[in-house]
């Protein structure tokens, strides 16, 4: 929240403050207010409760400041922002507002959005995140462009990815991110080596490029070195690094523009770990393909598989995240179910045992959403409190700890979350519109302006 500066007006004569004239005859009247400037002229907020402060200032005819004028403060729309006395705007609803101050039948007006976070989505060192006017931040780590910002300088608090191309949705990979447009065209950045920009090329890029192809997707995914996306009719696509088949078209060979997954499934949802996809069906099935070395695919074997293949057990998901070697997901009955490697706990099953095929997560949590990457797995239970499990050597399991856990743990701060993202490190969008983030910060991924760890939830700095 902004630090507001405590400003005192002063009366000049007893008429300023509300009393009679007290000027004589042959004394100078008060001048006339002629307009009143408002700064800044615009402002943006972006969490509810958020405050900003408008500064007004009445001038004469000729330009000179009139002093020891009081103001009304009023907003065109009190659902969005209300404003006080002392021109402290609060912000209380998305949306856009007029800030007029009024002297003497004089007025002068200021812009203020209220633009609250709606997602945040993490990787290794970089985070993005994404406001409900479509406009995209990044931070973290830079050195392949992934930021979008142009440079590849790393940054400690968001930077704005440039091109007004109004996101709906985002991706971040190891070094790559990948966004959706509100009419559902791909647009990638950052490192492209395996061509996993889908451009067409191998080439880094700095600032967004259009993926191949012109479909329009509805959801999008990046990874390791390879990106997955499904269209609007429930057609699946990928491109980048297919070394061990996640990309799903029956063969190993790299793609550099979106190839069809084969198999003709209708899929809601698609997920991109490492070396793997999966996805949700139009039924709620979950199906897998590519690297299988430590059964992250689900299937009961350490297949790998060059098409998707459905993961055992017959449950039905919600929500399923790929990661590094392993694969959870949130079942439609609430409950917590992941499968692959287990080295660091990061199955939650209570054990350190790799599993072939889904396991529940202990605990018995109601869990509407989860999130994976690295070692480590994060979870929202339906009234937007996080726990999570697996490794945690940076603190990015949020308890306050580093100590590694075998089954869910709260994270710190009591924080009521509507999204959650776990990459190396974690961060979060409460339910005001704020970012956290915690773990992991070498690189400044955790946006609070420094590049030290924290092992408990800290606000991002805008």
């Amino acid at each position: 929240m902004r630090s507001v500066p405590f400003f005192v007006a002063t009366c000049l004569g007893f008429a300023a403050c509300g009393g009679e004239d007290s000027t004589g005859p042959g004394q100078q009247q008060p001048p006339t207010v002629a307009s009143v400037a408002v700064t800044p002229a615009v402002d943006t907020v972006k969490a509810l409760g958020e405050t900003c402060q408008f500064i007004a200032v009445a001038t004469d005819a000729a330009g000179n400041v009139v002093s020891g004028v009081s103001f009304q403060w009023s907003s065109s729309n009190e659902n969005v922002a209300t404003v006080g006395l002392a021109g402290v705007a609060t912000a209380v609803g998305p949306g856009e507002t007029t800030i007029t101050a009024e002297t003497s039948g004089v007025s002068g007006n200021a812009a203020l959005a209220v633009n609250i976070l709606i997602a945040v989505t993490t990787s290794l060192d970089h985070t993005c995140a994404l406001t409900g006017d479509g406009s995209a931040y990044c931070w973290g780590y830079n050195g392949r462009g992934q930021l979008g910002d142009g440079t590849a300088t790393d940054q400690h608090t968001p930077a704005p990815v440039l091109w007004d191309l109004g996101f709906r949705s985002l991706s971040a990979g190891l070094a790559h991110t990948c966004a959706l447009t509100t009419d559902g065209a791909a647009y990638c950045w950052g490192y492209n080596e395996g061509g996993q920009l889908g451009d067409g090329t191998t080439t880094d890029r700095r600032t967004p490029v259009p993926v191949s192809g012109g479909l329009t997707f509805g959801a999008v995914s990046a990874g390791r070195n390879h990106t997955c996306a499904v269209t609007t009719d429930g057609s699946t696509y990928c491109w980048g690094y297919n070394g061990e088949g996640q990309l799903g078209d029956g063969t190993v060979t790299d793609r550099q523009t979106p190839v069809l997954v084969s198999g003709g499934l209708s899929l809601t949802a698609v997920t991109v770990g490492a070396r793997h996809t999966c996805g949700l069906s139009t039924d709620e099935r979950a199906h897998c393909w590519g690297s299988n070395t430590e059964g992250e695919l689900g299937d009961g074997t350490m297949t790998d598989r060059l098409t998707p293949v459905p993961v055992s057990g017959g449950l039905s998901f919600t929500s399923v995240a790929a990661a590094r070697w392993y694969t959870c997901g949130a079942a439609t009955d609430g409950g917590g179910h992941c499968w692959g490697s287990n080295a660091r706990g990061q199955l939650g099953d209570g054990t350190m045992t790799d599993r072939l095929a889904p396991v529940p997560v202990s605990g018995g949590f109601n869990f509407n959403l989860v999130s994976a990457m690295s070692l480590h797995v994060c979870a929202l239970t339906t009234d937007g409190t996080a726990y999570c499990w697996g490794s945690n050597g940076d603190g990015e399991l949020g308890d306050g700890t580093m100590t590694d856990r075998l089954t869910p743990v709260p994270v710190s701060g009591g924080l009521s979350f509507t999204s959650v993202s776990a990459g190396r490190h974690t961060c979060g969008v409460t339910t005001d519109g704020s970012a956290y983030c915690w773990g992991s910060n070498r690189r400044g991924q955790l946006g609070d302006g420094t590049t030290t760890d924290r092992h408990a939830p800290v606000p991002v700095i805008w």
